[in-house]
């Protein structure tokens, strides 16, 4: 999420899961329900019986405190009771998730993206079942449900303001949508394979997309044209992900050639072609004043690269081969985790997410 409290991560077995990052209130413990028919007495023995002879089954909290009693004559009997409400408890413990992690379920095939709100009241997720599912983090259930599209949806994200998203599809198409209709305002067609990535510009007048056809297409929102394609010199392999920095002028992309390209919008130029990584770059980002820009890649390591330098009018223009070393300002490596996300947060702090596999690094 923007405030970095939550980290939502989407599954291959359908669930959505919540990680509480942000210490909060500890939970509430159940209360236990008492029949109505009890005395003040009775409410006093059942506070003072031990939980474990609660949970051993005697609903009546006067047959607790009664067995409780009992058993402090009868070691023998006392130890089975004892014994077997630990087992209950640790049995239930067992089956019960941390109570930093919340998941939620609802959709019927593997989950592919995830987008919190700007708010992070609202988290959208897309699946392989073709719907999006809007969530209330707070409710910590399911609100809307949209059947976005008759094939997998391989990625949804929120708009950076007001209440739009966007979804794009094995169909080849991207959709605008707004959270309060079931149905999308806007259909872009344009790509000639799977959509695989999109993105807002940051005045929302625009949506960029990349595709397996190799191409970055730009379309304007209000009539669903597009206005540019990115491609020439550009990726020799899908395009897997891209983002549009925060001044809105340079979009940079990832693919699974393991380039990152940067691109200028105003006039569709390769800037740079930036290679640190030898397997598919999954993910990028840039900083907050687009300073720097932020690759992940399978090769389980994050490169940190000079925007300033790299985007400067006297530097040499991109090659066809070339790998941008001068650009690189550090690269940070994980043992086994190849990156499937990598974010700056709102203050700057890199943020990197995958799934751990051992023994599948090289760092």
């Amino acid at each position: 999420s923007s405030d970095c409290g939550t980290l939502a991560c989407g599954l291959s077995d359908g669930l959505v899961r919540l990680h509480l990052l942000k210490e909060g209130a500890p939970p509430k413990k159940k209360k236990t329900k008492l029949p109505a028919a009890t005395t003040d007495a009775t409410d006093v023995a059942a506070d003072a019986a031990p939980a474990s002879d609660i949970a051993a089954g005697s609903a009546n909290p006067a047959t607790a405190s009664a067995g409780s009693v009992a058993a402090a004559g009868s070691g023998a009997a006392a130890a089975a009771t004892t014994n077997d409400a630990e087992a209950a408890l640790a049995a239930e413990a067992a089956s019960t998730p941390p109570a930093d992690i919340v998941t939620l379920r609802g959709h019927s095939g593997p989950v592919y993206g995830v987008s919190f709100s700007r708010d992070s009241l609202f988290l959208l997720s897309c699946s392989q079942d073709g719907t999006v599912r809007n969530w209330g983090v707070a409710q910590r259930a399911c609100l809307v449900c949209y059947l976005a599209h008759s094939c997998p949806v391989w990625n949804v994200v929120f708009a950076p303001l007001g209440s739009s998203f966007a979804t794009c599809a094995y169909d080849r198409t991207v959709r605008l949508w707004t959270v309060a209709q079931m149905q999308p305002t806007r259909i872009f067609k344009g790509h000639l394979a799977d959509v695989r990535c999109c993105c807002f510009h940051p005045n929302l007048s625009m949506i960029a997309s990349g595709s397996d056809d190799l191409s970055i297409r730009i379309w304007d929102v209000r009539d669903a044209k597009c206005v540019r394609i990115l491609s020439r010199d550009g990726h020799s392999a899908a395009v897997s992900c891209i983002t549009i920095c925060n001044f809105g002028d340079l979009l940079a992309s990832g693919g699974e050639d393991g380039a990152a390209l940067l691109w200028r919008l105003s006039s569709g130029q390769l800037l740079q072609r930036l290679r640190a990584h030898t397997a598919p770059v999954w993910s990028v980002g840039f900083s907050q004043e687009s300073s720097q820009l932020l690759t992940g890649s399978a090769d389980c390591s994050l490169a940190v690269w000079d925007m300033i330098a790299a985007a400067a009018t006297d530097a040499a223009p991109a090659e066809v081969g070339s790998r941008g070393e001068r650009f690189l300002i550090s690269r940070l490596f994980t043992r086994d985790t190849p990156l499937v996300v990598a974010r700056y947060s709102r203050t700057n702090l890199i943020m990197g997410a995958g799934a751990y596999q051992p023994q599948f690094g090289t760092a």
